[in-house]
């Protein structure tokens, strides 16, 4: 299962998977889960030769701290991550497909370009909001 793959490499790296981590003096914080799987896939048993980085992007993208429900949502991630790397189900991304985290085919996903209208509602809401897509410059 998922919890137990996971529940694994949280142990060897001595993080309390069921409740996220504590240190003295901090308040409880989830998420990590991306320095955990790098670490898990730099273990020469899995035979990744590539260099691996570590991002949390969901919070730069909307601007400020990550909320709990980032941090929530990216462990969630990371824990079918490592589950799909368990099962050697390489060529799979994960995603959330509300409310379950599932596996999807890499191939699903860039077989077609996906286009953005650029005067559809999304676009036009986020330029009130300041966002600026490189069409108008100062």
């Amino acid at each position: 299962s998922s919890s137990s793959a996971a529940s694994d490499v949280y142990k060897r790296q001595g993080i309390n998977a069921e409740y996220g981590e504590r240190k003295a003096g901090e308040m409880l914080r989830y998420g990590g889960i991306g320095a955990v799987v790098a670490s898990a896939l730099s273990d020469p048993k899995y035979g990744v030769k590539r260099d691996i980085r570590v991002s949390s992007l969901g919070y730069i993208q909307r601007g400020g701290s990550p909320t709990v429900n980032d941090r929530i949502l990216g462990t969630q991630f990371g824990v079918q991550a490592v589950e799909l790397i368990n099962q050697r189900k390489f060529g799979y991304m994960v995603s959330l497909k509300t409310p379950d985290i599932v596996a999807v085919p890499m191939y699903d996903v860039t077989r077609k370009q996906k286009i953005v209208d650029p005067k559809g509602q999304l676009v036009e809401i986020a330029k009130t909001t300041g966002i600026c897509f490189g069409d108008v410059f100062v």
